[in-house]
């Protein structure tokens, strides 16, 4: 009976498993080894067929095996002949995915392989790395400041532009709160405007910030908040200074509009539908926080476990498995010991008795809290990634390592004339047409003819290998300053 509801645990597990035999050559040195045992879950994630591949060896299954980079061979032969247990993360070359696995030795030449497909996991890792690659390439050509605040004035992050304004170390600046860098507003100030930007969403003002040698500067400030990690303010510094001394010279006061815009563990359990009896394994107790060394609760209490949304699926589900025999899948909100909230994947089936009665419900859980974790970061950054890119004062284009346009922000369309609809997929040379004049200095050519003074910075992205993967400019509308310095 053990035997059986081993085998069947196995069978139904959605982690793959194999069960292999090393070979050794004459000298004891491991060169393949072969298939005695796989469940449905190993066919599904790797696409090998169980009945095609036991009893024969892996390199006869697939041939170019031994020319992976990862010396798999050698890494199973010797938990097999010395025994022990080792987890691991590893990219199969020849099945093109990433696995999760553990592989232990039941007994010598034998192994037990049991792994997760973690590709898309890996995935989704990149592109989150990608993305925030992007925006930090962004914010360090951007010539403004830009530094993120929480909700208790601490400065948690802060780009190259505002180092060199403050005369501040990333370091540095990480470790102080606005009202040390701020000459001119008190901490009771700085408190109330934080609280009226998280009600209102934005807010642009001006102030004076005093550098590490101790001289002022002029700034104007665009904040959003964005309601992520309790709360964070992102902020744009444009050094002023130079503004207000024409403005003084000129005896007029103007306000500079800066747009801102928004920014594998498994475990398993059996239910006995007669008795009502919970049966917890391990991992299971694991993903509770329960100790395993106490019963489970019963399951008249497992609505306790699971947020009421989260209940409601699973009561929905077990109802009709138990009813109709239907299997169900679900993702669902726990909520473990001491109320420490997580989220598993679930998987539940009926168990039939000889006579065709259905007599208790079985069921495989994951815990894949730290995907979710990864889906909201991957968010949270998606988030802060807009939020930054509108709310960027100047105009940013961006294109891939072909040169075509990929992102137009609304300043850019307005500098340019084109938009992003028409102008992408085009030559970037064709969008930031510019030329420089040695009396009248650089321009850009509109795409209505027109020429329009501005700076601009161009910066390569490059990937973690520092390979180029595209190219992003910043460039600025100078028309209104160059008219100021020639009314002086």
């Amino acid at each position: 009976m053990k035997e059986s509801l081993c085998s069947q645990l196995i069978q139904q597990s959605p982690m793959g498993y194999a069960y292999h035999k090393i070979i050794c050559d004459e000298a004891g040195t491991p060169f393949d080894y072969v298939f005695i045992e796989v469940n449905a879950a190993f066919e599904k994630l790797t696409g090998l067929n169980g009945n095609d591949i036991i009893g024969k060896t892996i390199t006869q299954i697939l041939p170019d095996f031994k020319k992976s980079e990862f010396d798999w061979i050698d890494y199973y032969g010797q938990i097999a002949l010395q025994g022990g247990e080792k987890d691991f993360e590893q990219y199969s070359e020849p099945l093109k995915k990433h696995f999760k696995v553990n592989v232990y030795s039941p007994e010598k030449f034998y192994f037990v392989t049991q792994f997760i497909d973690v590709t898309e996991e890996k995935a989704r890792e990149n592109s989150q790395n990608d993305r925030n690659l992007y925006l930090e390439t962004i914010l360090d050509t951007t010539p403004d400041g830009f530094w993120v605040v929480d909700s208790n004035k601490n400065i948690i992050q802060a780009n190259n532009a505002y180092c060199r304004m403050s005369g501040y170390s990333r370091i540095e600046l990480q470790g102080m709160t606005v009202n040390e860098i701020d000459a001119d507003e008190k901490p009771e100030e700085t408190k109330a405007r934080i609280e009226r930007v998280m009600k209102s969403g934005s807010e642009l003002f001006q102030t004076r910030h005093k550098r590490k040698d101790g001289s002022f500067f002029d700034v104007e400030i665009s904040v959003s908040f964005i309601d992520i990690d309790g709360g964070q303010m992102v902020c744009f510094c444009r050094d002023i200074t130079e503004k207000k001394r024409v403005e003084q010279r000129l005896r007029e006061s103007e306000k500079s509009l800066i747009r801102s815009q928004e920014i594998a563990h498994v475990g398993s359990w059996h239910l006995n539908l007669f008795t009502n009896e919970v049966v917890w394994s391990e991992e299971l107790y694991k993903m509770y926080g329960f100790d395993s060394s106490l019963p489970p609760p019963p399951y008249t209490e497992h609505m306790k476990l699971f947020t009421p949304e989260s209940w409601e699926k699973l009561a929905a589900s077990l109802e009709e498995t138990r009813t109709t025999g239907i299997p169900y899948e679900l993702e669902l909100e726990i909520v473990g010991a001491g109320g420490k909230r997580g989220w598993m994947w679930v998987r539940g089936e009926a168990v039939w008795s000889d006579s065709g009665e259905i007599t208790g419900l079985w069921g495989a859980a994951q815990n894949i809290t730290k995907r979710k974790e990864l889906e909201k970061a991957v968010y949270n950054e998606k988030e802060l990634f807009k939020a930054t890119l509108l709310s960027v004062g100047d105009g940013v284009i961006s294109a891939d390592n072909s040169g075509q346009v990929r992102i137009i922000n609304k300043v850019a369309e307005e500098i340019t004339g084109w938009s992003q609809a028409d102008g992408f997929g085009r030559p970037i040379e064709e969008i930031l047409n510019l030329s420089t004049d040695i009396h009248e200095g650089k321009s850009l050519s509109a795409r209505d003819g027109s020429k329009i003074p501005v700076e601009s910075i161009t910066s390569l992205i490059k990937d973690e290998e520092g390979l180029v993967s595209g190219v992003v400019a910043v460039v600025r509308d100078i028309t209104e300053r160059k008219r100021k310095q020639e009314e002086i």
